[in-house]
């Protein structure tokens, strides 16, 4: 038989940038590294990995929005315009990234190319009391790592949508104050899950047009 394989994408693009935004700000940096209530403007370093379509929704808000300096790094790079345009520094590489990043936010997909992408030698690369916001898979992040992290202090907090074996969540996390957890809703707007439904459609109306869809991949 046929299969076609066809992501929906885009229709999250706009709501998962602000949700992980909403993420980081609810967590108050001590010491004045970042607070969006000082007019001064802030001065953390945003760091998206990868560069893909909500990585750089994410960084033009972090950019744009909150004035942040926004570094970004990928499998593929984007063209420099897109980057320009999304107020993005190119880093070849997370080894590059991290040290210079105060919130590392996830954009990847999830499978064996990613698990434990974040694990204990990059969180130790991280700055010092800075943030890790994953939206992306839960296993693209070394939970254990990012637990002993958060306990020393080294993570000042996390944000966290996705979980390895969700929906179970890992216990210690709820007795965290600085971890803000929520159950993979990142994509739960009415407009959003509207807009996932009609792109399926359109591309299976092409699909028994003899065209071919869309957003096919298989």
């Amino acid at each position: 038989p046929l299969v076609v394989i066809v992501p929906v994408h885009g229709a999250p693009v706009a709501v998962v940038p602000n949700l992980e935004l909403a993420s980081f700000a609810t967590l108050d940096f001590p010491g004045g590294v970042f607070d969006w209530r000082d007019e001064t403007g802030p001065e953390a370093a945003f760091a998206a990995a990868a560069a893909a379509l909500p990585g750089l929704a994410t960084a033009a808000r972090a950019h744009h929005g909150f004035g942040m300096r926004v570094l970004g790094t990928s499998r593929t790079r984007p063209h420099a315009e897109v980057l320009a345009s999304h107020g993005v520094t190119w880093c070849e590489s997370l080894a590059e990234l991290l040290p210079q990043v105060d919130v590392l936010s996830l954009h990847v997909p999830g499978g064996p190319g990613t698990s434990g992408m974040i694990g204990a030698r990059e969180i130790a690369l991280m700055r010092p009391g800075s943030v890790l916001i994953n939206t992306a898979r839960g296993g693209v992040v070394d939970t254990e790592a990012m637990i002993a992290a958060l306990m020393s202090g080294h993570l000042f907090g996390v944000g966290l949508d996705v979980y390895p074996g969700e929906p179970a969540v890992d216990r210690r996390l709820l007795g965290i104050e600085r971890a803000v957890l929520l159950p993979h809703l990142g994509s739960a707007t009415r407009e959003a899950r509207v807009a996932m439904g009609m792109r399926a459609i359109d591309n299976i109306e092409a699909f028994f047009r003899g065209e071919m869809p869309p957003d096919r991949v298989a």
